[in-house]
């Protein structure tokens, strides 16, 4: 018996003991302030025409904790319509919004993993090579996945925005001259949606 007691004995002795809980890695706030630009894609409807394009925005953004109000101008070139004969056009939008971060996986103190959540409003702005144009407000929503490095600093993202818009129907200039005319008769419906994926660096 004395001797079992005497074996345990050196087993628990043996045991390794724990250096205490696990380190936990601060979350590092976003900056103060940052400066981004993004190249991203377009998929919209103005009334019953589709519209897609690609262009590049760039970003003003005021940080605090977990926290960003930032400020987007946006060019584009933007076809419509017919793919044999598309109508081409630019897109010019600006918008304010505000950004949170969500969630965070932080390895160690050089960087993580990010995800964003975001809303803002906007208003852009169509003008066709064959002429007419169509400006509107707009109300957005999205989210991203960054990798921030902490020591530079330097973001790098992927993201995705779905926008509302009010349609201009199938009356108008600029419904003429999207569809070469008259726009085939559809459904009315109050509002337009788009769907723009970006890929974006911030510092």
């Amino acid at each position: 018996m004395f001797r079992v007691l005497a074996f345990l004995g050196c087993l628990v002795a043996a045991t390794p003991v724990a250096a205490g809980p696990p380190r936990v890695v601060a979350h590092p706030p976003l900056p103060a302030w940052s400066v981004g630009v993004s190249f991203g894609g377009l998929a919209a409807s103005l009334g019953p025409v589709a519209v897609g394009g690609m262009g590049g925005t760039a970003e003003l953004a005021l940080g605090h904790e977990r926290w960003q109000l930032f400020g987007e101008a946006t060019v584009m070139r933007v076809t419509a319509g017919d793919h044999d004969a598309p109508v081409v056009g630019m897109r010019q939008r600006a918008g304010l919004g505000a950004r949170y971060l969500a969630r965070s996986f932080h390895l160690d103190r050089s960087g993580g993993v990010e995800l964003m959540l975001e809303a803002g409003l906007g208003a852009e702005a169509y003008r066709w090579s064959g002429g007419g144009h169509l400006a509107r407000p707009d109300l957005g929503f999205g989210w991203s996945v960054k990798v921030r490095m902490f020591h530079l600093p330097l973001s790098v993202g992927l993201g995705i925005r779905l926008a509302v818009s009010p349609s201009f129907g199938d009356t108008g200039t600029a419904a003429r001259v999207v569809c070469r005319g008259v726009c085939p008769p559809t459904a009315a419906r109050p509002l337009d949606f788009s769907f723009s994926p970006t890929l974006g660096i911030s510092w």
